[in-house]
């Protein structure tokens, strides 16, 4: 046997107590009572100070977060460590935010355990071995136990975070490039025009001319000579032919004061705008000290062009612009390292748990500047609760069926998500400064405002994800590459071309910048994440309870007042093998909602499909006019479908070509012509007037030219030409489509000639042109040549004239900037005679003419120059009046519209048809397109597929000049036709459902529905044609806890079962967008708010203010804080408070609690406190019995840790049933006090008095107090102690009663108003005076703490022959202390010895007699008559 005691015991001082007839007890030192009750469950914090997101002056602290899933269970990837559940071995765990820092507001890191850094294992303090306070991983000296709760307090630090931008796309393309405006030849003078100044790369440089004329090639070659750093010219021909002088450097160049500026056409001040200020992505730019303070130091921004550091001119935080002292070159890196704050729109973490209200939150204490569920959310887990200043959600339980499971975030499991738009169509921005308003060829607005996504296949690296998220959804972003961007006239046109770059994104106002300009007919298409979250209530109803494949519900919104619809993948059918893919890569997981339209209950097929090729279509970006000459610039070489070049000559005169809208043919016949209805086309032809009645049916375009041609060939204008074939079918684009061309009769003659011609076509409104894909109102006009026209004019009046000398016979005008004046003859009646009068005068400038058709016989004066310096200005001549022209009217240059190009085009040979007037068809059509009031020429192939192309070759005399206006570069402009392609058919088993076409890899949007989902392309390129697959669409949901639904906007939510739920039970999801008020980063706020208690773990308190804090104020229903005040009123100074939960709807806790309580008390406490005096807040006779328990077990020699306990009754317990309980406790260790109810009073917050009625167990309370009080010692009797408090008894009783109750172990208390006072002092033990008197208990208890604490030195050493010696001594000792402290009276006996069988065992044994209460004073007495 290992020591005295069986079963073991561990060495230590083992004492004990036999009670014997005249034995003593001891008391003194510090005695503590342990209350057990119920307090207030929700508490209060008030006017607590908070600061808004990340702070220069301040470290966040978290408190007390739970470690579950946090520790490292594999630490090979040492950057991104595993995390997981403990197992046991574990010691190292990784916090959530991180760095950990010390605490003292500056945000330095710790990297070494400190004070601030707090873990505790169940409850207990543990020691921590390191802290790497830059990843947030704490490791213990001791791996806890895989089930030990592990909690730990630490500060973080939220500061500015650090960005690195890429902006190197914002660098201008080109270099720096200035053109002389005059080309040569140029005249030097020496001292007049030869100085030549300019910047370039910002540094000065001049150059003096040598005199005389010069080319621009000998201007080259001066300015070469010069070797002017960075500097490079070259010369550059115009459309006219004329040879300019270029300029170009890498960065930027500026025009000096120089005096040569005149002659090449420079003027001081011309500089290039290449990009030097750079936007950056995140938004504003801030100084880094972290309180997300705006800057606008440069000092603050690290900017490298090309790996080269270069210092800022300017910052403008605010916009996130960064001025750069130059443009860099083209090519150029440019990365900016700059800070930004990101804790806008986050959370501030409180210090508490389970917020169950807020009471109010603002700028200041006791202000409600911000509302909640509005401006901010309270969001609680089990480990924190924070304030939500951005995008959030909350799931609580609504309506609940008694003995069903409460429908909640058990089942009910949403999560924040952006959604993601695929191929997104975008509208072009419209710029209203200007007069009139245009639309931009760079800037497109996005449908939604984008966001940055869940982190899910997102193109931003994990770091750079997270640091600019910080946990947000629902986050608008600026960041270009969260963005995929396409262009084209079409999608299918868009997709067969690289993705475009996207320069800037303003993503509030939904902007996004591309860096190249896109034709005018071109769209762009967007992919992107965006967000659906709104402010909404969503109602989750139980329609059939049950598990997977059984529960049902449904889902309400409040703001739209109707049901949402679940939508969920369904089978596949028509051979469809592939899987179809979602953006969530799981077939089943669709991401199919309803945005907008109206949904319905359907079953919607999905059907894939082959679309037709589709052709190559050209635009060009620039808009007419074009500045074209026939010197120069006439000749247009187009290859169409990879064929031979077609080279046409601009300047030749051509009729007027008008091209049909492509025309959709069934079964290659013009669809149905229904006489009244469709069969009239009216048009004009050289301005006859023509109508054509088709036949009703489905004619070919063949019978369809048949038919108009016959009309116009037999009118009298063209029945002499006939067959003119000026209306033919042009089989294209593609498959099953036509065009019709209508082309006019008559050629313009050559100039000045030409400009009187009448060839042209029109649509005259009829009921056939729309059918036939043509315009009502269209008209085109022939052209004289696709070249620039010279300035001309002719007079409003015919012949004949009458001109009359020195009256009416002067006629002045000013040509090509020359004035000249004629005197015309008083014989000139006829255009004629006045031309012969005109001609002599004008001719080195001009030239007049006669006028024809329209014009005819009247007076045409044109400018003999076509360039742009091509003018006709009318002087104050007398002839004015007489020959119709107006003093002041200026007549320029005419340019080339895009349609007479078209004409051209459409005349040349193999371009349209092989051969006019008998076509055959060639190549493709072109045709003006005005857009938004601008002209473009479109050119289209007529084939469709891989074979279509459209493309343009250079070459002498070539229309693609650079100065032009067409932007055409050949060889690298053009366009080409896409295969067939996946497509799919939308439709629905309801008559009101599903109905469309999509694509894969577009988010597809049912106009009808609302239905919208994105099929992503197929594996392997393609999915079966005529395959198939369902959704299925319904108002009922079905429970699903693997496949989310996507129905409430904003969310993807999990609902996992509807097991024991009630039919019509419900749960409310709110979400919260973040769109209210918050302060500003960095500012402080004040919030208050109540708080769910969680810790109610037996504590010690030494302040009542401390308790009122932790329990709330005292009061009727808060008995544990009324009971602690009433124990610190009658003299505890340290008491211990075990806090029990209610049980609903009540204010008080089921007996199981309180027996619970006792199991917890029989711990010591944090520093090994222990109780003297247990009382629970009960009147339930079984916490009665199993404090009985208790108090006996604990007070045993082998746990040595005595205490007694203190009962009270219940209000309304009468005299007898009291007697009945005291009796059966029948323990020397329990004190009952009686009577069962008392009048205290309390007061209310306006300082007011009221009474409040308490039961028995308050009567405890005072009586621990009273015996754990400083001012008294264990020996200091119970009897005729008052105790405090108490206005008064409620029950009165008469002295037998009294005398019954404390004969029955009941310490009855007397109300002797004002004072309540113990009447006699006994325990439920009756039997002898050791055992009902609660003072010799008490001393017993006493005697053996002094002993164990008198001996425990000797333990451990060795055990020499005088170790019994000194143990007597000690002990005798001992007991002299406790006589001198009026403890025992008297001792004897004392006496140490070896124990038989134990050879490392003292035992002692003596005997002692405690101080007794003086309870009688018997006096007797004899009465006698007399005394002596």
């Amino acid at each position: 046997m290992t020591g005295p005691l069986t079963p073991y015991a561990p060495p230590g001082i083992y004492a004990s107590t036999s009670n014997e007839p005249l034995l003593a007890t001891l008391s003194g030192g510090l005695r503590i009572p342990a209350l057990i009750a119920v307090g207030q469950e929700d508490l209060e914090q008030v006017n607590l100070e908070m600061v808004r997101g990340s702070s220069s002056v301040v470290d966040t602290k978290s408190v007390s977060e739970d470690m579950a899933g946090r520790w490292i269970v594999d630490a090979t990837n040492v950057l991104n460590p595993t995390l997981g559940a403990s197992t046991g071995v574990q010691s190292k765990f990784k916090v959530r935010n991180f760095p950990i820092v010390t605490g003292e507001g500056n945000g330095t890191t710790l990297n070494a355990p400190t004070s601030s850094v707090s873990v505790f294992v169940d409850g207990v303090p543990v020691a921590v071995a390191a802290v790497k306070g830059s990843t947030g991983e704490i490791t213990l000296q001791v791996p806890p136990s895989a089930n030990a709760v592990v909690k730990v307090t630490y500060f973080y630090h939220r500061g500015d975070t650090s960005f690195t931008d890429v902006l190197s796309d914002q660098v201008t393309s080109t270099a720096a490039t200035l053109l002389s405006s005059v080309a040569e030849n140029y005249v030097v003078v020496t001292g007049v025009n030869d100085v030549f100044r300019l910047k370039v790369e910002g540094i000065d440089a001049s150059v003096t001319f040598l005199p005389g004329t010069t080319t621009a090639s000998g201007m080259k070659t001066q300015l070469d000579a010069a070797a002017i750093a960075n500097l490079t010219t070259s010369t550059v021909t115009s459309p006219s032919g004329g040879v300019h002088l270029q300029l170009s450097s890498l960065q930027s160049l500026e025009i000096g004061s120089g005096t040569a500026n005149g002659i090449l056409g420079f003027s001081a001040g011309q500089r290039t705008y290449r990009t030097s200020a750079f936007k950056v992505w995140q938004r504003p730019i801030v100084d880094g000290t972290s309180g997300g303070i705006t800057t606008t130091d440069p000092s603050r921004v690290v900017v490298k062009v090309s790996g080269v550091q270069v210092i800022p001119t300017a910052v403008d935080g605010t916009n996130g612009v960064v001025t750069l002292p130059f443009a860099p070159a083209a090519g150029s890196t440019v990365e900016v390292t700059y800070f930004a704050n990101t804790w806008q729109d986050t959370f501030d973490e409180l210090p508490n748990t389970f917020i169950s209200s807020v009471g109010r939150v603002g700028i200041g204490p006791d202000r409600s500047d911000y509302l909640n569920e509005q401006d901010f959310v309270i969001s609680n887990s089990e480990t924190s609760s924070v304030i939500h200043w951005g995008a959030s959600q909350t799931v609580r339980a609504g309506v609940s069926t008694i003995g069903s499971t409460a429908l909640g975030t058990s089942q009910v499991i949403p999560s924040l998500v952006d959604e993601r738009l695929y191929l997104d169509p975008c509208t072009r921005f419209v710029d209203t400064t200007v007069v009139p308003s245009r639309s931009s060829d760079r800037v497109f607005l996005l449908s939604q405002i984008p966001t940055a996504g869940n982190g899910r296949d997102t193109p931003l690296s994990t770091g750079v994800f997270n640091a600019l998220s910080n946990g947000r959804q629902d986050l608008a972003v600026n960041r270009p590459d969260l963005l995929q961007v396409y262009t084209g006239r079409t999608l299918r046109d868009a997709l067969g071309r690289a993705a475009v770059k996207v320069t800037e994104v303003d993503g509030p106002s939904r902007k996004i910048t591309l860096k190249d300009p896109v034709p005018p007919d071109y769209n762009a298409y967007a992919t992107y994440w965006y967000n659906r979250l709104g402010d909404d209530t969503f109602t989750v109803t139980c329609v059939t309870p049950g598990p997977l494949g059984v529960g049902q519900y449904k889902v309400t919104s409040a703001a739209l007042s109707k049901d949402l619809y679940q939508v969920r993948f369904g089978v596949k059918a028509g051979g469809l093998t592939e899987t179809v893919q979602w953006p969530r890569g799981v077939e089943a997981i669709t991401d199919a909602t309803h945005v907008g339209g109206a949904p319905v209950d359907e079953t919607a097929t999905v059907t894939f499909s082959q679309s037709a090729a589709t052709a190559a279509v050209f635009t060009t970006k620039g808009a007419g006019p074009w500045d074209l000459y026939s010197t120069a610039s006439a000749t247009w070489r187009t290859v169409l479908n990879g064929g031979s070049t077609l080279v046409t000559n601009l300047a030749t005169s051509t009729r007027g070509y008008m091209v049909s809208s492509p025309v959709v043919l069934s079964g290659g016949n013009i669809p149905a012509i229904v006489t009244g209805v469709n069969d009239v086309l009216n048009f004009t032809v050289d301005g006859v007037d023509l109508s054509v009645t088709l036949a009703a049916g489905t004619p070919t375009p063949a019978v369809v030219a048949t038919a108009v041609n016959a009309v116009i060939d037999a009118d009298a204008t063209f029945l002499g030409t006939a067959p003119n074939n000026l209306f033919a079918p042009i089989a294209g684009p593609g498959a099953n489509k036509t065009y019709f061309v209508m082309r006019s009769y008559s050629v313009p003659a050559a100039l000045p000639g030409g400009f009187d011609h009448a060839s042209y076509v029109a649509i005259r409104p009829g009921t056939a042109e729309t059918t036939l894909g043509f315009t009502p109102f269209k008209r085109v006009n022939a052209t004289p040549g696709a070249v620039n026209k010279a300035a001309t004019c002719v007079s409003a009046n015919a012949q004949s004239y009458v001109f009359t000398l020195g009256v009416n016979d002067t006629f002045k005008v000013k040509i090509n900037g020359l004035v000249f004046t004629a005197t015309i003859s008083p014989s000139s009646t006829t255009a004629a005679n006045v031309i012969a009068d005109l001609n002599p005068v004008i001719t080195s400038q001009g030239t007049a003419s006669v006028g024809t058709l329209a014009n005819l016989n009247k007076v045409r004066i044109t400018s003999n120059t076509n360039l742009g310096s091509s003018s006709i200005e009318i002087l104050d001549g007398t002839a004015n009046e007489t020959l119709g022209f107006v003093e002041g009217d200026v007549f320029t240059q005419t340019k080339v519209d895009p349609q007479e190009v078209a004409n051209r085009l459409m005349d040349t040979a193999n371009f349209a048809v092989s051969a006019w007037p008998t076509p055959f068809a060639a190549g493709g059509v072109a045709y003006e397109s005005v857009v938004e009031n601008s002209k473009y020429l479109t050119i289209s192939s007529v084939t469709g597929g891989a074979t279509s192309s459209v493309a343009f070759v250079s070459g002498s005399n070539s229309a693609f000049n650079t100065l032009s206006g067409t932007q055409i570069v050949a060889g690298v402009d053009g366009d080409a036709g896409e295969a067939a392609q996946d497509m799919f058919t939308v439709t629905s088993t309801n008559p009101l459902g599903s109905a469309g076409t999509g694509v894969p890899g577009q988010t597809y949007t049912d106009a009808r529905t609302g239905l919208r989902f994105s099929i992503l392309p197929a594996t392997d390129g393609s999915y079966v044609s005529s395959g198939t697959f369902t959704l299925l669409v319904s108002s009922t949901f079905k429970v699903d806890s693997g496949v989310p639904t996507y129905a409430i906007p904003g969310l993807e939510t999990l609902v996992t079962d509807m097991t024991s739920v009630g039919v019509n039970d419900t749960a409310n999801v709110q979400t919260f967008d973040s769109s209210g008020v918050e302060p500003r980063n960095g500012d402080l706020y004040f919030i208050s708010y109540q708080h769910k208690k969680l810790d109610f773990t037996p504590t010690l308190y030494r302040q009542y203010k401390t308790i009122e804090s932790d329990f709330g104020v005292a009061s009727a229903t808060n008995r544990a804080t009324l009971g602690a005040s009433i124990q610190i009123q009658n003299g505890a100074v340290l008491l211990v408070i075990k806090q029990v939960v209610k049980v609903p709807n009540t204010n008080q806790a089921a007996a199981a609690s309180f027996v619970s309580a006792l199991r917890e008390l029989e711990a010591p406490l944090r520093g090994n406190i222990l109780p003297d005096v247990v009382v629970p807040m009960s009147t339930d006779t079984s916490v009665y019995s199993n404090l009985v328990r208790h108090v006996v077990s604990m007070s045993l020699p082998r746990q040595s840790k005595e205490r007694m306990g203190f009962i009270g009754f219940a209000s309304g317990t009468i005299p007898d049933t009291a007697k009945t309980v005291a009796r059966a406790l029948n323990t020397e260790r329990i004190v009952a006090l009686y009577p069962d109810s008392g009048v205290l009073t309390l007061v209310n917050e306006q300082g007011q008095e009221f009474e409040v009625l308490v039961d028995g167990t308050f009567f405890a309370a005072a009586l621990s107090g009273v015996v754990c009080s400083p001012a008294i010692d264990v020996a200091t009797p119970y009897t005729r102690r008052n105790i405090s408090g108490f206005r008064r008894l409620v029950r009165t009783m008469d002295d037998i009663i009294k005398s019954e109750l404390t004969l029955s172990g009941i310490t009855v208390l007397d109300d002797l108003d004002p004072v309540i006072r113990i009447r006699q002092g006994v325990t439920t033990n009756m039997t002898s005076a050791l055992t009902r008197i609660p003072t010799v208990i008490q001393i017993k208890d006493y005697n053996q703490q002094n002993t164990r604490i008198s001996l425990d030195p000797y333990v451990g050493q060795k055990f020499l022959a005088s170790r019994t010696n000194d143990v007597e001594v000690t002990l005798t000792n001992m007991f002299k202390q406790e006589q001198q402290a009026e403890i025992v009276s008297t001792w004897a006996g004392i006496a140490a010895g070896l124990h038989p069988n134990d050879p490392t065992t003292i035992t002692t044994n003596g005997y002692y007699m405690p101080i007794f209460p003086l309870e009688y004073i018997l006096s007797a007495y004899n009465l006698r008559t007399r005394l002596d």
